[in-house]
């Protein structure tokens, strides 16, 4: 008998045995690898992994920004409100909230997701899609546990900006701020002038202590608006990008003279209009231009020296123009730290000392655009993604929102097809 035969004869064999086998095999792949594909989302056809590239510290309750694109995802899989989206713990089978921002079937399509740990290493999720029949089943203030005010500035027209927080503390917009995709960093954002502004007065009417927490915001400095933006009538001032103004002040029938302020701002200044008839002023030279300051005011302290006034471009460069930032402030009483970051990297800090009684309310807070929700000259350039903690972020945490925020923190795998 030859060595072909004998084979023929084992295979004819063993056949029924070998292909049950393989099927037990394969059978057992699929309920480990793709639970959700047997339970919940039996009806959707396909899905990527998505793996975090985190290297800090483990992160509770994390807010993931995935941008789709079409070199990432097959968009002809999905629908085009991508109401089919939905995404799953690495355990294959815990649904994970999230939101929408902006659905975009041709383009870029940003969702946030709120993942319960974010580890190092190799930590990952899943994203399922493909059911032409799926209903929306976003859950935006599940997403947002960890900050009390979330405004993605994403509305088209109208006098509020919607806060995605389980709080919703909805912002004031006055003025007339252009808006729409070409004016955001994530979907549509705001383009502010002059006396534009996005009040966040909601928490005039709340507890919302000033002596800790983590203020964050997308910004961008155009240049031909900083040439042609200016409020020639004002002499002296600044552009305030966004910040944090607070009062304190003793109960109410005392004397008002024997209150006290405090407050965080960062803003650029603009050049008084005798300076820019001068002679020494370039008007086309962009550093002329190129300060960004960071403001500490304690009134409330009676040590002067509590103040600050930094320009952090003057020796870090770290807000340059035409080009979006990420700003984010912390503070802290009990820490005694206040930090500035660009982009999720730590530029300046300083001791903080304390502003005034904990838990005392605010009779302003974060302004974007024009200051102090007031009649002053306001902020020139675009907004998007502005939120408040009521707590300092790690710097972890920090540096994992500038890698969601700017694309860094996730890679896309393959599309997989369910059996």
């Amino acid at each position: 008998m030859g060595v072909l035969e004998m084979l023929t004869n084992v295979y004819s064999r063993y056949r029924l045995f070998l292909i049950g086998a393989l099927a037990i095999i394969i059978t057992g792949m699929l309920s480990a690898s793709a639970q959700a594909w047997q339970s919940s989302l039996g009806a959707w056809q396909y899905r990527e992994k998505l793996t975090f590239n985190h290297t800090g510290t483990t992160l509770n309750n994390f807010p993931v920004l995935v941008k789709l694109t079409p070199a990432r995802i097959n968009y002809q899989h999905v629908k085009p409100d991508c109401s089919d989206l939905r995404f799953v713990d690495a355990n294959d089978t815990t649904m994970l909230p999230y939101e929408v921002e902006f659905c975009n079937p041709n383009g870029v399509t940003s969702v946030w997701v709120n993942v319960p740990s974010l580890s190092a290493g190799s930590d990952f999720i899943w994203l399922y899609y493909g059911n032409p029949v799926a209903q929306r089943a976003e859950q935006p203030q599940q997403v947002w546990t960890e900050y009390l005010t979330v405004f993605h500035l994403n509305e088209s027209s109208g006098g509020t900006a919607y806060d995605s927080s389980p709080n919703q503390l909805n912002a004031t917009v006055s003025g007339d701020p252009q808006r729409g995709p070409e004016h955001g960093f994530i979907g549509p954002g705001y383009h502010v002038r002059l006396e534009d502004q996005i009040c966040l007065n909601q928490y005039a009417q709340n507890t919302a202590p000033f002596n800790e927490g983590t203020y964050s915001l997308m910004i961008r400095r155009d240049w031909s608006d900083m040439l042609t933006g200016k409020d020639n009538s004002v002499p002296f001032g600044y552009y305030q990008i966004g910040g944090m103004y607070s009062g304190w002040y003793i109960p109410p029938g005392g004397n008002i003279d024997d209150g006290c302020d405090a407050g965080l701002e960062f803003f650029w200044n603009y050049v008084a209009q005798e300076f820019r008839d001068s002679d020494l002023f370039d008007p086309n030279d962009p550093n002329a231009w190129d300060n960004f300051n960071v403001l500490f005011t304690n009134g409330c302290n009676p040590n002067k020296d509590a103040n600050f006034y930094r320009d952090v471009n003057d020796e870090h460069k770290a807000v340059p123009q035409d080009t979006w930032t990420l700003l984010t402030l912390t503070w802290s009483d009990s820490q005694g730290q206040f930090r500035f970051y660009a982009n999720g990297s730590l530029v300046y800090q300083d001791r903080w000392s304390p502003v005034g009684p904990a838990n005392t309310p605010l009779s302003y807070w974060a302004v974007i655009g024009n200051p102090y929700c007031g009649n002053y000259t306001g902020m020139v350039g675009n907004a998007d993604e502005v939120r408040y903690a009521d707590h300092p972020k790690s710097p972890d945490w920090v540096m994992a929102d500038g890698k969601s925020i700017l694309d860094q923190l996730i890679n896309f795998g393959m599309e997989e097809k369910k059996f």
